[in-house]
C-alpha cells in the first residue's frame, strides 16, 4: 500500500469533518431565531437574555424563565415575579398579557 493513497485518504476524512462542522455550527445559528437567548430592542431599550437564565434591561440585571410561551422575569430587588406570554417569529418577539390587556409589545432581535 503506498502512502500517498494513505495521505489522500487522511484528508479527505479532515475536509468531510471541517465540512460536517460547519454545517452543524450554520444550523444551530439558523434555527436560533426561536429562542429568546439574546440581545434585543423596544423603542431604544435594550433587553439581553442570556442561556443562564440571568439578562439585563438597559444595565439593570433581572432573572426569567421562558417556557411554553410564557416568560417569567424577576429583578433582584423586587419581590414580584412579571408574568407575560411570548411568542417570537423570526427576530420578532411579541409580548402580551392576560392581566394587563393594553400590554402587547414587540421587541426586535438585535443581530451581532
Amino acid at each position: 500500500m503506498n502512502n500517498q493513497g494513505i495521505k489522500y485518504g487522511k484528508e479527505k476524512i479532515i475536509l468531510l469533518t471541517v465540512i460536517v462542522i460547519a454545517v452543524i455550527v450554520c444550523l444551530i445559528y439558523f434555527l436560533r431565531p426561536n429562542s429568546i437567548v439574546g440581545k434585543w430592542e423596544m423603542e431604544d431599550m435594550i433587553y439581553i437574555f442570556n442561556q443562564d437564565g440571568s439578562g439585563s434591561f438597559d444595565g439593570d440585571a433581572f432573572t426569567y424563565t421562558a417556557e411554553n410561551g410564557v416568560l417569567r422575569i424577576s429583578e433582584p430587588n423586587r419581590n414580584e415575579v412579571m408574568v407575560v406570554q411570548y411568542e417570537i417569529d423570526g427576530d420578532v418577539m411579541t409580548l402580551t398579557s392576560s392581566e394587563a390587556e393594553t400590554l402587547h409589545a414587540y421587541l426586535y432581535r438585535i443581530k451581532d
